[in-house]
């Protein structure tokens, strides 16, 4: 059922600019708790092997992450459209924050084990609420603008998390990176939007109107891309990420080289991300989104055929750029379902979530097994192709319920 006018539009010019701050709130949050997530992810396979944990116990206790992360997204999806989202976000932050303090504590691989289980849950639990909240308060004439730039501020946590890491690991040690690490959620916590996402009147308007979806809704087309699309870019992502590294110490790369491409590919993607409503106006919904998967697999299919460090960070330009152009897609398509009425914040919010959680857990796996059939080179190829074929059959299929929307009327 049609959600109805923009809430923006249903109240005089006056009331609306206390929500104008509301979006920006959810932005400083998820590029606070970003950064905390920056530093885990950058951090911990390297002090476990500064430890000496063995590579297999290693990859058990990083991909045990991305399994509760994925495990946390219904509930939080279902907490997400309640009253007392807020205080459940409260608690997932507080939980997150204790996770990254106990990091350079756990004294085993059985406490380690449990820390990551718990960080990846109550870190799921947040960016979930967290996205949820923005889609109830991100409304009006500029709502598709803002969620490019909430997806902006995501890559740019990340992006910060990422530089702050190295440098605080490499002059204070692991354990003040970590309590570093432990400062962004409740940080984020005090930069979050302060009303709970159905106190709102955007909260009044679209989801008192829209009920619970009906499983049949869930099977969608338009609604499947979402967790489809979230699925395809980051199962490229999470493969380049696994392969990428080993693949450029094979053919006599440094480290340096790959930590630069790495840069490079996060630069372009944050970068590309505020222009995301300017390109939505260009391309439409489906063609930012199959130009997004396209340009990222050409570059990942591209890197096997290069040995110089010149021509793999321009590859990774590209990645970067297509990456970019996916997410913002995938954020837009799951603001338009909220918008609509056909699905509630906490659901869209789930559904994009547990895509992108989805492929981190499987992509690991699957490389690892392809790398060791094929080689490096060819399994980064194929596993790209299929992920790229995939996303671009789902958002071709989905092209009908997934047209750009007009601009509100001001």
């Amino acid at each position: 059922m049609p959600a109805g006018p923009e809430p923006a539009t249903l109240t005089r010019r006056g009331a609306r600019r206390p929500g104008w701050g509301e979006p920006g709130r959810a932005n400083a949050a998820v590029f606070l708790l970003n950064i905390g997530e920056a530093v885990a992810s950058t951090l911990t396979a390297a002090y476990l092997r500064s430890r000496g944990y063995p590579l297999s116990e290693i990859g058990l206790l990083v991909g045990a992450y991305a399994v509760a992360s994925l495990i946390s997204r219904i509930p939080a999806g279902k907490l997400a459209d309640r009253p007392t989202s807020r205080r459940w976000f409260t608690l997932a932050c507080v939980f997150t924050a204790g996770t990254f303090a106990l990091y350079p504590f756990a004294p085993g691989a059985a406490w380690f084990l449990a820390v990551r289980l718990l960080h990846g849950f109550f870190s799921g639990m947040t960016s979930t609420l967290n996205f949820a909240t923005f889609l109830g308060v991100a409304t009006g004439r500029n709502r598709l603008h803002a969620t490019a730039h909430y997806t902006a501020f995501m890559s740019g946590g990340f992006a910060t998390g990422n530089i702050l890491s190295g440098l605080v690991a490499d002059n204070l040690g692991y354990t003040a990176a970590f309590l570093l690490a432990a400062l962004c959620p409740g940080l984020a916590l005090l930069a979050a939007p302060h009303a709970a996402p159905t106190a709102g009147v955007a909260a009044r308007v679209t989801d008192a109107a829209a009920p619970d979806p009906a499983a049949s809704t869930l099977f969608r087309a338009d609604v499947v891309a979402i967790p489809a699309l979230a699925f395809a870019v980051n199962f490229t992502h999470q493969a380049v990420g696994t392969l990428f590294p080993l693949y450029a110490l094979s053919i006599g790369q440094s480290l340096t080289v790959v930590g630069s491409a790495r840069a490079v590919q996060s630069t372009a993607n944050t970068v590309i991300r505020p222009f995301g409503g300017w390109l939505l106006r260009i391309l439409g919904l489906v063609g930012l989104a199959c130009s997004g998967i396209l340009l990222q697999g050409f570059g990942v299919a591209a890197l096997p055929m290069t040995s110089s460090a010149l021509a793999i960070s321009a590859l990774f330009l590209l990645v970067g750029m297509g990456r970019g152009f996916g997410v913002v897609a995938n954020a837009l398509s799951t603001a338009q379902m909220t918008s609509r009425g056909v699905l509630k914040r906490g659901t869209a919010s789930t559904l994009a979530s547990m895509g992108s959680d989805s492929a981190a857990v499987i992509a690991p796996v699957v490389s690892g097994f392809s790398a060791a059939a094929l080689g490096i080179g060819p399994a980064l190829q194929v596993l790209t192709a299929a992920s790229t074929l995939a996303g671009l059959t789902v958002m071709v299929l989905a092209r009908k319920g997934l047209q750009s929307e007009p601009a509100e009327p001001g």
